[in-house]
């Protein structure tokens, strides 16, 4: 009887050692296939339960391996494809918002309506024809001088442009060039999709480049779309899952011990 009950009891450890070893085997191709941790880290404290309800000495060794390999599946950094395609689609969306750096900024007196009174009556009085104006008119002539300075401040515009095509992009040509960001972050987006993290990085990198020569750094949507861009470009890397070697050993070595 009691040989009976060994016998019982051993063919039971075996096979839940093989039901164990089969699902781990299942959830690491599965975490392959997707690019994601969760599968494996699911079916490894599956597994870890089991053993623990199970209760046996014998399979304690198989249990340690299995809490080890969980910790370095939990610590590994795998690429969250599905937030990184929502960034993605976001600065797709912002493309079109983007201003141009060869497009002329048509806000005109708000910078003198921002100077104050005396630095206005300054830079007129400054100014040889302000002088003349207000000496011949008076006041009349101060507002007049001071008008005919803050359409000219309007006229003109001093931006330091370290790419000289950039202010050479005509209208026409402007639907291209953003036409041609947006297949290319599609393009990135189509390669996170295929885990060709390669291809995604380049496409995001000639984007964020172009982006960065053609249109003005100095605005919120082109500061936010590159942010997106870098943050894509950082996260957007091979990571292969831990494999839960050490499981494996010692499941082995629990089914070589019979």
């Amino acid at each position: 009887l009691e040989e009976l009950v060994q016998s019982v009891a051993r063919a039971r450890d075996e096979n839940l050692v093989s039901d164990v070893d089969a699902s781990l085997r299942a959830a690491l191709q599965q975490s392959s296939l997707t690019g994601s941790a969760e599968p494996l880290v699911a079916a490894l404290k599956q597994a870890e339960e089991r053993l623990q309800r199970a209760n046996q000495p014998r399979l304690e060794p198989a249990r340690r391996a299995i809490a080890r390999d969980l910790d370095r599946a939990r610590a590994a950094s795998v690429a969250d494809v599905a937030t990184l395609s929502i960034k993605l689609d976001e600065a797709v969306r912002l493309v079109d918002e983007l201003p141009l750096l060869s497009a002329a900024d048509t806000r005109r007196g708000d910078d003198a309506a921002r100077v104050p009174a005396p630095a206005a009556s300054a830079a007129s009085a400054g100014d040889g024809v302000g002088v003349w104006l207000a000496q011949t008119f008076g006041q009349a002539g101060r507002q007049v001088a001071q008008s005919a300075w803050s359409e000219l401040r309007s006229l003109v515009r001093v931006t330091r442009i370290d790419h000289p095509e950039a202010m050479l992009v005509a209208p026409d040509q402007a639907f291209f060039l953003r036409e041609n960001v947006k297949l290319r972050l599609l393009n990135a987006r189509l390669a996170l999709l295929a885990r060709q993290f390669d291809g995604a990085q380049a496409d995001v990198r000639w984007a964020q480049s172009t982006i960065d020569r053609y249109f003005d750094r100095s605005a919120r949507r082109t500061q936010l779309a590159s942010e997106l861009l870098r943050t894509v470009a950082q996260q957007a890397r091979q990571g292969g899952v831990a494999r839960p070697d050490d499981t494996f050993t010692a499941l082995a070595a629990v089914s070589a011990n019979k």
